[in-house]
């Protein structure tokens, strides 16, 4: 499918062509009437790249780091340790000051599930079931607070193998979980508040099935938000040390993700990060989502085994990210997710199938 990129270009002549057609103000004799300047149209691109720079490979890793401890023993669903982690973000989102997603039902930062209590190297008792917890927050919309863009990733890993080697999984998706918390820091301490509601998702349950994401599904498709909701999900962005050459961006082959395929070829083009575009990625929660009709894609910083070579094993641990690359696809992301968050349009235009002509953000009406 051929993507027509949107540049500032167009973005400017629209503008421009807003104010054709307005009568100018009639001069009079009276007094002047001392009036105040107008104020400047925010600019949704200088936002997205200006906060993009906001990004710090210090935090990032800061945080990959402790996720990708030996105490966190691997992160598996259901265990003491994923629970310590959920602890973690839930008070990291709300030392951010982001809100509980009531929309969805919650009254908390929890989306519970149960899972079959079975991991990739061992299987409790028949029958037995453990509890997965998605995490969720908010940072509310302004002007359109009921239309969604998620952004996320799974804080689940493999848990301990058989011979007690523990599965840190750094780049597998401490990178993702690394990247939600510095989209959510930078966003909410910009200044800036988002036209459309900005969800932060950590995922549960990715590793033995997708069900983190399958449980958020059932939730959305209950109460008829599939229609108003978009998924950004981030997964495996620590690329061996340089590899971290482009980005992946996987459109699920879903005509729906056009907007959003759009929005992180514009931020990979304004950052100088190359993007290369793919079609199914049959491992991700964007699969997931997209099942139950939500629009969903995912990015990750140069697939393949090569360039991913201590994938799913003991040896993904910290010192093999490609930092630069790691940053690189983090800022993609923030400065995607702010257009996306910001494109003006109302549910039924930006969510249908993809229409080449359309533009992300409405940016007035053109003169005739």
């Amino acid at each position: 499918m051929k993507l027509r990129r949107v540049g500032v270009s167009l973005y400017l002549v629209a503008l421009i062509l807003m104010g054709c057609g307005v009568p100018a103000t009639p001069r009079t004799t009276s007094s002047p009437v001392p009036t105040m300047a107008p104020t400047p149209t925010p600019d949704p691109l200088a936002q997205a790249l200006a906060l993009a720079e906001r990004v710090s490979a210090d935090r990032l890793m800061a945080d990959v780091r402790w996720l990708a401890d030996d105490a966190r023993r691997g992160r598996l669903t259901g265990s003491p340790e994923e629970d310590e982690v959920g602890q973690w973000l839930v008070q990291r989102f709300q030392e951010l000051g982001l809100g509980i997603f009531a929309s969805a039902g919650l009254e908390g930062y929890y989306l519970p599930f149960e899972a079959p209590a079975a991991t990739r190297y061992g299987r409790a008792g028949e029958g037995e079931l453990a509890s997965g917890e998605n995490i969720v927050a908010i940072l509310p919309g302004t002007t359109q607070p009921d239309l969604y863009v998620y952004v996320g990733a799974h804080y689940d890993h493999l848990g301990v193998g058989p011979d007690g080697q523990v599965f840190n999984g750094a780049d597998d998706d401490a990178t993702g979980v690394a990247a939600v918390l510095e989209a959510a820091r930078v966003l909410s301490r910009s200044g800036l508040r988002p036209e459309e509601t900005v969800v932060f998702v950590a995922f549960s349950g990715e590793e033995i099935g997708l069900l983190g994401s399958g449980a958020l599904c059932e939730r959305l498709t209950a109460l008829g938000l599939t229609d108003r909701s978009m998924l950004l999900n981030m997964e495996v962005l620590g690329a061996e040390k340089g590899a971290g050459t482009y980005l992946d961006v996987w459109d699920e082959e879903a005509a729906a993700t056009g907007p959003m395929v759009e929005a992180l070829q514009w931020a990979g083009d304004q950052l100088g990060i190359p993007i290369k575009q793919g079609g199914r990625d049959p491992g991700s929660d964007a699969v997931r989502l997209t099942a139950c009709g939500v629009p969903a894609v995912s990015i990750d910083v140069a697939w393949s085994l090569e360039n991913h070579p201590h994938y799913h094993r003991p040896s993904d641990d910290p010192q093999h990210i490609d930092v630069d690359g790691f940053r690189g696809a983090v800022q993609v992301a923030i400065a995607a997710l702010w257009l996306l968050a910001n494109d003006g349009n109302q549910a039924a235009e930006l969510r249908s199938p993809y229409l080449g002509d359309a533009l992300f953000w409405r940016v007035g009406p053109t003169c005739v």
